[in-house]
């Protein structure tokens, strides 16, 4: 019985650390990701100003 025990032990023990590594790795990218979109905002909000710049010098 004790071996049993133990069996499912180590059997939690790793399909929890192998959880624990899939997660920190989603997390890294989830943190990638998030830098990448961040200059995606910045980039989209210069291309905004140019735009706009654009138009009103246009316009007068």
């Amino acid at each position: 019985m004790q071996q049993e025990e133990e069996d499912d032990y180590f059997t939690a023990k790793k399909a929890f650390l192998e959880t624990e590594d899939r997660l920190l790795k989603v997390r890294v990218r989830q943190n990638l990701l998030d830098g990448k979109l961040v200059q995606l905002f910045e980039n989209v909000q210069k291309l905004t100003d140019i735009v706009q710049k654009t138009d009103n010098h246009n316009f007068q």
